[in-house]
């Protein structure tokens, strides 16, 4: 009989201990957590950072290219308004 209440003392404390290291645990994982939360937000806001820079960089292609070839061009004749007569007979 004694035997058992020491056993049970020993498991109750070792019990105990461990409950004590899980919450540790659990509070370590949770700081874990809260840091890759942020990374993650970081990573979010550099990529639609990137995105964004990476679409005026291709708009500013264009625009150059566009520019080019509008030079190249031939130069636009004048225009001269000429009504027309009406021809009555």
């Amino acid at each position: 009989m004694w035997k058992t209440i020491v056993e049970l003392a020993k498991s109750l404390f070792n019990f105990g201990r461990t409950l004590q290291q899980n919450k540790s645990d659990i509070k370590e994982l949770q700081r874990e957590v809260r840091q890759l939360s942020t990374a993650v937000q970081l990573c979010v806001r550099e990529i639609e950072h990137l995105r964004k820079t990476e679409a005026l960089g291709r708009e500013n292609i264009r625009l150059q290219l566009e520019n080019e070839l509008l030079r190249k061009l031939p130069p636009a004749r004048e225009v001269v308004y000429r009504p027309e007569v009406s021809r009555c007979s």
